[in-house]
């Protein structure tokens, strides 16, 4: 029978390789996790904890026009509404205003290819070429709410919003 020996067990080194790549991997989910909250809109008023704490992993989500729209932004808004176009989905894409209200949209297009603003039964329907504004005239309803879209993409992408009278 020998004697226990005094040497360090091989396993030291390894638990203390261990914390330090834990460590690591930690502080790389911190820097990581600070970039992802720089790219929320200075335009957008306040929103729910909820809807504040979704993730690109995780958007927040919301029925309109009788599909899942992923939430782009939301803004409370009176006579204009700076509205960018992007392939596939308007941002804000949520909108708040005063009921029976007159709202001028002003269209950027961020996007690469032609898209469009319609709203049906106001009579609007506006193309907007890559890269071109437009404007558009939107009335508000007395309650519940008005639904935007463009014509060339609501079925395909959901590229959908909604003004809601508050």
């Amino acid at each position: 029978m020998s004697a226990p020996s005094s040497s360090p067990s091989p396993r030291r080194p390894a638990r203390a390789g261990s914390i330090g790549v834990v460590l690591a991997v930690a502080a790389v989910a911190v820097v990581l996790g600070g970039c992802g909250s720089s790219s929320k809109s200075t335009k957008a008023t306040s929103t729910t904890a909820a809807s504040s704490a979704t993730t690109a992993a995780n958007p927040e989500a919301v029925t309109l026009d009788n599909r899942q729209v992923i939430v782009r932004g939301r803004q409370a808004v009176t006579d204009t509404a700076a509205i960018e176009v992007h392939d596939n989905f308007f941002m804000p894409n949520l909108l708040t205003a005063t009921p029976g209200s007159t709202v001028t949209f002003n269209l950027q297009s961020k996007a690469a290819g032609l898209h469009n603003l319609t709203v049906s039964g106001q009579s609007v329907d506006v193309d907007i070429a890559a890269g071109a504004t437009a404007t558009a005239k939107v009335t508000v309803p007395a309650s519940g709410q008005v639904l935007f879209y463009c014509k060339y993409h609501r079925d395909e992408s959901g590229m959908v919003g909604a003004i809601n009278a508050t």
